[in-house]
């Protein structure tokens, strides 16, 4: 084929297998299609001193702005008290005198210091709100990127640095349910298939679920369950007659009915709290009505 005539890249070859180096990482990374393996450094140390250097520089300034202060305030030169007291006067003021120009320099070059250093007070901020990787899946990215020791990368590049330390680690994937219902659920999820990297061979340590499929069937189990603490709580009500025995099954149900919405949702403690104090209203409504009624005809 002559040189001028290359063959046009095929669509196709986009996403075949890069056995080395930064591609073989990437692919790996972005292969599940729950994204939970988007793992990537968070930098903790360097955004640190990094705040701190923009810290240290903003502390400088404003040593150094108070030392212009008090000089002006000691000053004989009253267009330069003047110029203190009006900013728009100081920079006109700046275009022909020395004191004012290196005041109002002073002025832009913390405005500028101080935008970067909010900046990036905001953007640590967010980045500090990104869950970690989970166990698992960081296991997972181990055994496929690095080596038996766990210490060098078998693709090149920094996978060994990248995923030695998991605490320095965030996940851009979707946030993973953290209720116990789920994590049993995913421990032993029967459904499961050996993971094929996109190498083309197996992993007899990886195991891979679609975790739609687990969503699908957890919120079956958390309707199922609201279901019988619902219907089942009035049906038992509606038929047991014994005061006493009521009342024990309104508090076992509200006991209950507690501890299943924290095992089964991440609601949180005030949620809760509001919750179960709802289904205790509906509960208490439900029987107060012949309660008593029922407890004195027992009586007499």
């Amino acid at each position: 084929m002559p040189p001028d005539e290359e063959e046009a890249p095929n669509a196709n070859d986009v996403g075949c297998a890069c056995r080395d180096g930064a591609a073989a990482i990437s692919q790996f990374l972005s292969y599940d299609p729950d994204q939970e393996t988007l793992i990537f450094r968070r930098f903790d140390q360097l955004a640190a001193r990094n705040l701190l250097h923009l810290q240290s520089e903003l502390t400088e300034l404003e040593i150094k702005q108070a030392g212009y202060d008090r000089s002006a305030a000691i000053s004989d030169d009253h267009e330069l008290q003047s110029s203190t007291r009006d900013w728009a006067r100081m920079r006109t003021n700046a275009h022909t005198r020395a004191e004012e120009k290196a005041r109002v320099a002073l002025g832009d070059d913390i405005e500028m210091k101080l935008e970067r250093y909010y900046n990036a007070l905001l953007l640590r901020s967010k980045v500090a709100r990104f869950e970690r990787p989970s166990e698992t899946v960081l296991q997972a990215c181990r055994l496929e990127l690095l080596e038996a020791d766990g210490r060098q990368s078998k693709y090149g590049c920094d996978a060994a640095y990248l995923f030695g330390d998991g605490g320095d680690l965030i996940s851009l994937g979707q946030a993973v349910e953290k209720d116990t219902l789920s994590r049993v659920l995913r421990r032993y999820w029967p459904f499961q298939t050996r993971a094929a990297t996109q190498f083309g061979h197996d992993h007899e340590q990886i195991l891979h679920f679609e975790e739609r499929s687990l969503a699908v069937v957890i919120n079956l189990i958390s309707i199922v369950i609201a279901s019988i603490l619902l219907i089942g709580s009035i049906l038992l009500l509606y038929f047991v007659t014994d005061p006493d025995a009521r009342l024990a099954l309104v508090i076992m149900f509200i006991v209950l009915f507690a501890a299943c919405l924290a095992g089964t949702t991440g609601a949180s403690r005030d949620s809760i709290f509001a919750a179960t104090a709802a289904y205790t209203a509906v509960l208490v409504v439900f029987v107060s009505g012949d309660l008593g009624a029922a407890k004195a005809k027992g009586g007499g």
